[in-house]
């Protein structure tokens, strides 16, 4: 059972192009938004891009909030 680790969220402000930053592009080279960063790793992981996430995300997913468990129902939500 993988161990749950707190969320930290933060915010862009895209209209000042925060995303293209230094700190941001360490994270996210390509300077896009959304990304998650898994600080259990060493160094962290970034995921970057919608589905990668939704896929990251559904290996913890015990509860299925994310998404279904099966390939056949988890292609009709990508």
């Amino acid at each position: 059972m993988p161990v749950r680790q707190p969320l930290k969220t933060l915010s862009s402000d895209t209209s000042t192009n925060e995303q293209k930053k230094d700190w941001f592009l360490t994270l996210s080279p390509n300077g896009r938004i959304s990304i998650i960063i898994d600080n259990t790793q060493s160094p962290p992981f970034p995921v970057m891009g919608t589905s990668a996430e939704l896929l990251y995300l559904l290996k913890f997913d015990e509860k299925q909030y994310f998404g279904p468990d099966n390939e056949l129902e988890l292609s009709s939500v990508l």
